[in-house]
Protein backbone atom coordinates (compact mmCIF):
# COMPACT_ATOMS: atom_id res chain seq x y z
CA UNK A 1 0.00 0.00 0.00
CA UNK A 2 1.48 3.31 -0.33
CA UNK A 3 2.07 5.59 2.33
CA UNK A 4 -0.87 7.89 3.22
CA UNK A 5 0.12 11.71 3.25
CA UNK A 6 1.46 12.31 6.64
CA UNK A 7 0.15 14.66 9.59
CA UNK A 8 2.33 17.48 10.13
CA UNK A 9 2.98 18.70 13.54
CA UNK A 10 4.88 21.36 14.48
CA UNK A 11 6.65 21.89 17.81
CA UNK A 12 8.01 25.24 18.92
CA UNK A 13 10.68 25.75 20.95
CA UNK A 14 12.92 28.55 21.24
CA UNK A 15 16.16 27.57 21.31
CA UNK A 16 17.27 31.28 22.31
CA UNK A 17 18.03 34.17 19.91
CA UNK A 18 21.01 33.00 17.57
CA UNK A 19 22.78 35.44 15.20
CA UNK A 20 20.61 37.28 12.82
CA UNK A 21 17.85 36.68 15.31
CA UNK A 22 16.43 33.53 14.03
CA UNK A 23 14.16 31.20 15.55
CA UNK A 24 14.83 27.44 15.04
CA UNK A 25 11.44 25.19 14.66
CA UNK A 26 11.36 21.66 15.01
CA UNK A 27 8.60 19.90 13.00
CA UNK A 28 7.48 15.62 13.25
CA UNK A 29 5.72 13.57 10.82
CA UNK A 30 4.01 10.19 11.54
CA UNK A 31 2.80 7.35 8.66
CA UNK A 32 -0.33 5.50 9.00
CA UNK A 33 -0.31 2.04 7.29
CA UNK A 34 -3.70 0.08 6.39
CA UNK A 35 -3.46 -3.59 7.21
CA UNK A 36 -3.08 -5.81 3.90
CA UNK A 37 -5.93 -7.69 3.18
CA UNK A 38 -6.18 -11.74 2.77
CA UNK A 39 -5.93 -12.52 -1.20
CA UNK A 40 -5.15 -16.17 -1.14
CA UNK A 41 -6.48 -19.37 0.94
CA UNK A 42 -4.30 -22.61 0.53
CA UNK A 43 -4.59 -26.09 1.98
CA UNK A 44 -1.65 -27.13 4.22
CA UNK A 45 -2.91 -30.45 5.24
CA UNK A 46 -3.59 -33.13 2.51
CA UNK A 47 -6.85 -32.92 0.81
CA UNK A 48 -7.63 -36.56 0.05
CA UNK A 49 -7.96 -38.76 3.30
CA UNK A 50 -9.32 -41.80 4.86
CA UNK A 51 -10.37 -43.03 7.84
CA UNK A 52 -12.93 -44.96 10.04
CA UNK A 53 -16.42 -44.21 10.42
CA UNK A 54 -17.38 -42.57 13.62
CA UNK A 55 -13.09 -42.14 14.33
CA UNK A 56 -11.24 -38.46 13.47
CA UNK A 57 -9.11 -38.28 10.67
CA UNK A 58 -5.25 -37.74 9.99
CA UNK A 59 -4.29 -35.05 10.27
CA UNK A 60 -6.56 -32.39 11.20
CA UNK A 61 -6.99 -30.02 7.91
CA UNK A 62 -5.19 -27.01 7.71
CA UNK A 63 -4.98 -24.01 5.57
CA UNK A 64 -2.88 -21.04 4.62
CA UNK A 65 -4.13 -17.18 4.66
CA UNK A 66 -1.71 -15.25 2.38
CA UNK A 67 -1.83 -11.79 1.30
CA UNK A 68 -1.26 -10.15 -2.49
CA UNK A 69 2.26 -10.28 -2.17
CA UNK A 70 2.12 -13.81 -1.19
CA UNK A 71 3.18 -13.08 2.29
CA UNK A 72 1.47 -14.87 5.31
CA UNK A 73 -1.30 -13.32 6.98
CA UNK A 74 -1.63 -13.69 11.10
CA UNK A 75 -4.84 -13.06 12.77
CA UNK A 76 -7.21 -13.96 10.32
CA UNK A 77 -10.77 -15.24 11.11
CA UNK A 78 -10.75 -18.96 9.18
CA UNK A 79 -14.34 -20.70 9.48
CA UNK A 80 -14.19 -24.36 9.26
CA UNK A 81 -17.57 -26.82 8.04
CA UNK A 82 -18.93 -30.00 7.58
CA UNK A 83 -20.48 -30.13 4.02
CA UNK A 84 -21.35 -33.72 3.54
CA UNK A 85 -20.98 -37.32 5.12
CA UNK A 86 -22.55 -36.25 8.97
CA UNK A 87 -19.63 -35.81 10.53
CA UNK A 88 -18.39 -33.43 13.38
CA UNK A 89 -15.83 -30.91 13.52
CA UNK A 90 -14.34 -28.99 16.78
CA UNK A 91 -12.79 -25.43 16.36
CA UNK A 92 -15.10 -24.21 13.81
CA UNK A 93 -13.94 -20.68 13.99
CA UNK A 94 -9.92 -21.10 14.08
CA UNK A 95 -7.44 -17.98 13.38
CA UNK A 96 -4.06 -18.10 11.65
CA UNK A 97 -1.33 -17.96 13.59
CA UNK A 98 1.93 -16.27 12.82
CA UNK A 99 2.47 -18.50 9.89
CA UNK A 100 -0.15 -17.98 8.54
CA UNK A 101 -1.88 -21.10 9.45
CA UNK A 102 -5.15 -22.62 10.66
CA UNK A 103 -6.00 -25.78 11.53
CA UNK A 104 -9.41 -27.56 13.11
CA UNK A 105 -8.60 -29.09 16.30
CA UNK A 106 -10.64 -32.47 14.89
CA UNK A 107 -12.93 -33.65 12.35
CA UNK A 108 -14.95 -37.00 13.19
CA UNK A 109 -16.70 -38.33 10.40
CA UNK A 110 -19.53 -39.45 9.80
CA UNK A 111 -21.50 -43.13 10.92
CA UNK A 112 -21.81 -44.66 7.08
CA UNK A 113 -19.34 -45.41 4.58
CA UNK A 114 -18.81 -43.19 1.66
CA UNK A 115 -17.59 -39.83 1.05
CA UNK A 116 -17.16 -36.73 3.92
CA UNK A 117 -16.54 -33.23 2.58
CA UNK A 118 -15.22 -30.35 5.59
CA UNK A 119 -14.72 -26.41 3.81
CA UNK A 120 -12.17 -23.68 5.39
CA UNK A 121 -13.84 -20.03 3.73
CA UNK A 122 -12.17 -17.19 4.52
CA UNK A 123 -14.11 -14.13 3.40
CA UNK A 124 -15.39 -14.23 -0.45
CA UNK A 125 -12.15 -16.24 -1.27
CA UNK A 126 -13.01 -19.66 -3.41
CA UNK A 127 -13.10 -22.41 -0.33
CA UNK A 128 -10.82 -25.10 0.39
CA UNK A 129 -12.82 -28.40 0.20
CA UNK A 130 -11.02 -31.50 1.95
CA UNK A 131 -12.56 -34.89 1.37
CA UNK A 132 -12.03 -37.96 3.36
CA UNK A 133 -13.90 -41.39 2.42
CA UNK A 134 -15.28 -43.18 5.08
CA UNK A 135 -14.63 -46.76 5.49
CA UNK A 136 -16.24 -49.25 8.01
CA UNK A 137 -15.11 -50.57 11.21
CA UNK A 138 -14.72 -54.05 12.30
CA UNK A 139 -16.79 -56.39 11.48
CA UNK A 140 -19.55 -57.34 14.00
CA UNK A 141 -22.36 -59.65 12.48
CA UNK A 142 -22.31 -62.19 10.29
CA UNK A 143 -25.03 -63.21 8.22
CA UNK A 144 -25.63 -65.98 5.52
CA UNK A 145 -27.39 -64.65 2.52
CA UNK A 146 -27.25 -67.57 -0.07
CA UNK A 147 -27.05 -71.02 -0.17
CA UNK A 148 -28.02 -72.52 2.60
CA UNK A 149 -30.25 -75.64 3.39
CA UNK A 150 -30.05 -77.02 -0.51
CA UNK A 151 -30.07 -80.52 -1.43
CA UNK A 152 -27.76 -81.35 -3.70
CA UNK A 153 -26.18 -85.31 -5.27
CA UNK A 154 -23.54 -86.10 -3.64
CA UNK A 155 -20.20 -85.20 -4.83
CA UNK A 156 -21.58 -83.02 -7.05
CA UNK A 157 -20.95 -78.74 -6.54
CA UNK A 158 -24.38 -76.98 -4.50
CA UNK A 159 -26.01 -75.19 -7.37
CA UNK A 160 -26.02 -72.13 -4.79
CA UNK A 161 -22.58 -71.13 -3.30
CA UNK A 162 -22.96 -70.67 0.53
CA UNK A 163 -22.63 -66.64 1.22
CA UNK A 164 -22.54 -64.50 4.24
CA UNK A 165 -22.11 -60.49 4.49
CA UNK A 166 -19.93 -59.07 7.03
CA UNK A 167 -21.19 -55.52 9.18
CA UNK A 168 -19.33 -53.13 11.50
CA UNK A 169 -21.27 -52.25 14.78
CA UNK A 170 -23.75 -49.55 12.30
CA UNK A 171 -24.43 -51.67 9.93
CA UNK A 172 -21.80 -51.02 7.13
CA UNK A 173 -21.18 -53.73 5.05
CA UNK A 174 -17.42 -54.40 5.98
CA UNK A 175 -15.30 -55.29 2.92
CA UNK A 176 -11.64 -56.19 2.63
CA UNK A 177 -12.13 -58.97 5.48
CA UNK A 178 -10.80 -62.51 5.53
CA UNK A 179 -13.39 -65.58 5.32
CA UNK A 180 -13.10 -69.15 5.89
CA UNK A 181 -15.14 -71.95 4.72
CA UNK A 182 -14.54 -75.19 6.35
CA UNK A 183 -15.92 -78.58 5.94
CA UNK A 184 -16.07 -81.70 3.61
CA UNK A 185 -15.67 -80.85 -0.11
CA UNK A 186 -14.83 -77.41 -0.03
CA UNK A 187 -13.43 -75.48 -3.06
CA UNK A 188 -11.70 -71.76 -2.55
CA UNK A 189 -12.15 -72.01 1.20
CA UNK A 190 -10.74 -69.26 2.13
CA UNK A 191 -12.47 -65.68 0.85
CA UNK A 192 -11.72 -61.66 1.21
CA UNK A 193 -15.02 -59.64 1.34
CA UNK A 194 -15.68 -57.45 -1.57
CA UNK A 195 -17.07 -53.84 -1.72
CA UNK A 196 -20.45 -55.69 -1.00
CA UNK A 197 -19.26 -56.84 2.72
CA UNK A 198 -19.84 -60.24 0.59
CA UNK A 199 -17.76 -63.17 0.94
CA UNK A 200 -18.61 -66.67 -1.13
CA UNK A 201 -17.06 -70.03 -1.22
CA UNK A 202 -15.68 -71.52 -4.36
CA UNK A 203 -17.42 -74.08 -4.26
CA UNK A 204 -18.68 -76.86 -2.14
CA UNK A 205 -19.79 -80.45 -2.81
CA UNK A 206 -20.35 -82.47 -0.16
CA UNK A 207 -18.76 -85.90 -0.55
CA UNK A 208 -21.35 -88.57 1.48
CA UNK A 209 -24.85 -89.22 1.26
CA UNK A 210 -26.87 -87.33 4.09
CA UNK A 211 -26.52 -84.58 6.45
CA UNK A 212 -23.42 -82.26 5.51
CA UNK A 213 -22.11 -79.09 7.62
CA UNK A 214 -20.29 -76.40 5.87
CA UNK A 215 -18.72 -73.65 8.65
CA UNK A 216 -17.98 -70.13 8.23
CA UNK A 217 -15.28 -68.11 10.06
CA UNK A 218 -14.22 -64.75 10.28
CA UNK A 219 -11.93 -63.65 13.16
CA UNK A 220 -14.04 -64.38 16.60
CA UNK A 221 -17.59 -64.44 13.75
CA UNK A 222 -18.76 -67.95 13.39
CA UNK A 223 -21.50 -69.36 11.30
CA UNK A 224 -23.01 -72.33 9.81
CA UNK A 225 -24.52 -74.10 6.20
CA UNK A 226 -26.23 -77.40 6.08
CA UNK A 227 -27.33 -79.19 3.18
CA UNK A 228 -28.90 -82.40 2.17
CA UNK A 229 -26.54 -84.95 0.30
CA UNK A 230 -28.49 -87.33 -1.85
CA UNK A 231 -28.03 -90.13 -4.55
CA UNK A 232 -28.47 -89.07 -8.39
CA UNK A 233 -30.74 -91.23 -10.51
CA UNK A 234 -28.55 -94.79 -11.63
CA UNK A 235 -26.25 -94.61 -14.33
CA UNK A 236 -23.84 -97.42 -14.17
CA UNK A 237 -24.64 -100.72 -13.58
CA UNK A 238 -21.12 -102.64 -12.97
CA UNK A 239 -20.09 -106.69 -12.22
CA UNK A 240 -18.55 -107.41 -8.53
CA UNK A 241 -18.57 -111.21 -8.34
CA UNK A 242 -19.55 -114.35 -9.44
CA UNK A 243 -18.32 -114.59 -13.27
CA UNK A 244 -16.43 -116.87 -14.87
CA UNK A 245 -17.76 -119.32 -12.65
CA UNK A 246 -18.03 -123.83 -13.27
CA UNK A 247 -19.96 -126.19 -11.56
CA UNK A 248 -21.04 -129.55 -12.61
CA UNK A 249 -24.63 -129.45 -14.52
CA UNK A 250 -27.94 -128.72 -12.71
CA UNK A 251 -26.51 -127.50 -9.61
CA UNK A 252 -25.95 -124.16 -8.32
CA UNK A 253 -22.23 -121.80 -8.72
CA UNK A 254 -20.15 -121.30 -5.32
CA UNK A 255 -20.62 -117.41 -5.60
CA UNK A 256 -23.78 -115.63 -6.36
CA UNK A 257 -23.28 -112.81 -9.25
CA UNK A 258 -22.96 -109.40 -7.47
CA UNK A 259 -23.49 -106.09 -9.23
CA UNK A 260 -23.18 -102.67 -7.93
CA UNK A 261 -25.54 -99.86 -8.86
CA UNK A 262 -24.05 -95.97 -9.47
CA UNK A 263 -25.26 -93.13 -10.11
CA UNK A 264 -22.94 -90.30 -12.80
CA UNK A 265 -21.33 -89.61 -9.46
CA UNK A 266 -20.08 -92.38 -8.91
CA UNK A 267 -22.22 -92.81 -5.58
CA UNK A 268 -23.97 -96.13 -4.66
CA UNK A 269 -27.33 -95.95 -5.47
CA UNK A 270 -29.65 -98.06 -2.65
CA UNK A 271 -33.48 -99.05 -3.89
CA UNK A 272 -32.70 -99.73 -7.48
CA UNK A 273 -34.77 -102.49 -9.15
CA UNK A 274 -32.34 -105.09 -10.80
CA UNK A 275 -33.28 -108.03 -12.69
CA UNK A 276 -31.37 -111.40 -13.29
CA UNK A 277 -32.43 -113.68 -15.80
CA UNK A 278 -30.86 -115.99 -17.67
CA UNK A 279 -29.85 -116.15 -21.18
CA UNK A 280 -28.25 -119.49 -22.21
CA UNK A 281 -27.76 -123.01 -20.76
CA UNK A 282 -31.44 -123.59 -19.53
CA UNK A 283 -30.56 -122.56 -16.23
CA UNK A 284 -32.39 -122.02 -13.15
CA UNK A 285 -32.08 -118.32 -11.62
CA UNK A 286 -33.65 -117.98 -7.93
CA UNK A 287 -35.10 -114.85 -6.65
CA UNK A 288 -34.23 -112.73 -9.59
CA UNK A 289 -36.02 -109.64 -9.01
CA UNK A 290 -33.98 -107.52 -6.38
CA UNK A 291 -33.68 -104.65 -5.22
CA UNK A 292 -30.39 -102.75 -4.60
CA UNK A 293 -29.06 -102.82 -0.95
CA UNK A 294 -27.72 -99.55 0.93
CA UNK A 295 -24.12 -100.04 -0.52
CA UNK A 296 -25.95 -100.13 -4.03
CA UNK A 297 -25.78 -104.24 -4.08
CA UNK A 298 -28.11 -106.60 -5.63
CA UNK A 299 -27.95 -110.64 -6.15
CA UNK A 300 -30.06 -113.43 -6.76
CA UNK A 301 -30.55 -116.26 -4.31
CA UNK A 302 -28.54 -118.68 -6.35
CA UNK A 303 -27.93 -119.21 -10.13
CA UNK A 304 -28.28 -122.98 -10.87
CA UNK A 305 -26.70 -124.06 -14.26
CA UNK A 306 -28.35 -126.12 -16.85
CA UNK A 307 -26.94 -128.88 -19.40
CA UNK A 308 -23.26 -129.26 -19.79
CA UNK A 309 -21.39 -126.30 -21.61
CA UNK A 310 -21.95 -122.72 -21.67
CA UNK A 311 -23.85 -120.14 -19.63
CA UNK A 312 -25.11 -116.75 -19.30
CA UNK A 313 -27.22 -114.69 -16.83
CA UNK A 314 -28.04 -111.11 -17.17
CA UNK A 315 -28.17 -108.27 -14.50
CA UNK A 316 -30.39 -105.43 -15.71
CA UNK A 317 -31.78 -101.61 -14.94
CA UNK A 318 -33.90 -99.97 -16.31
CA UNK A 319 -32.56 -97.61 -18.78
CA UNK A 320 -28.89 -98.77 -18.42
CA UNK A 321 -27.27 -101.59 -20.44
CA UNK A 322 -27.73 -104.90 -18.88
CA UNK A 323 -24.43 -107.07 -17.52
CA UNK A 324 -23.43 -110.14 -18.06
CA UNK A 325 -22.42 -113.29 -16.51
CA UNK A 326 -20.58 -116.24 -17.70
CA UNK A 327 -20.46 -119.59 -16.56
CA UNK A 328 -19.51 -123.25 -17.29
CA UNK A 329 -21.61 -126.78 -16.59
CA UNK A 330 -19.51 -129.72 -16.49
CA UNK A 331 -20.27 -132.91 -16.11
CA UNK A 332 -21.52 -133.93 -13.06
CA UNK A 333 -19.46 -136.82 -10.94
Amino acid sequence: MEPEYCMIRSVRRTLGLLAGGVLMVVSACTETVTPADPSELAAVSATELSGTVGLQVSPAPSVIVRDERGQPLQGVPVRFAVTSGGGTIVGEAAETDSSGVAAVISWRLGRATGVNTLTATVGDLPPVTFTARAIAGWPVTMSRIAGDGQTVIARTPVSVRPAVLLRDVDGNRVSGATVMFEGEGVMGASQITGEDGIATVGGWAPPRVGPARLDVRSGFLFNSFSAIARTGPPAALTKVAGDMQSAPAGTAVARRPEVLVRDAALNLVPGVSVVFAVETGGGTVVNGSQTSNASGASSPSTWILGTVGPQSLSATVSGLPPVVFTATATVPP
